[in-house]
């Protein structure tokens, strides 16, 4: 037996929890957040997803595979609030109709 036979697959449920919290959030602060603040609080909303993906990870109590786990959630997490900045930046070139 090799050590990789011990290898747990990253469980989605987890990953998929902290990447709708980090859409939800990036939509949340779209619509609420006024003017230039919103990329601030984009930040902070990156902040919070990634302690929130840590203390899932560390709720599991599975020692194999945790960096990759946190790794794939707070990647995920990024680009999403990536694409919601990138979209923000495009709203806020636009011209008021």
């Amino acid at each position: 037996m090799s050590q990789f036979d011990q290898v747990a697959l990253p469980r989605r449920r987890d990953i998929v929890v902290v990447w709708v919290v980090s859409l939800v959030a990036a939509i949340l602060i779209w619509i609420f957040a006024p003017g230039v603040t919103a990329f601030s609080w984009l930040a902070v909303a990156l902040a919070v997803v990634t302690m929130l993906s840590f203390v899932i990870q560390l709720r599991g109590g599975r020692k194999t595979g945790f960096i990759d786990r946190v790794t794939i959630s707070i990647a995920g997490s990024v680009v999403i609030l990536g694409v919601m900045s990138a979209l923000m930046g495009i709203g806020k070139l636009l011209p008021a109709a």
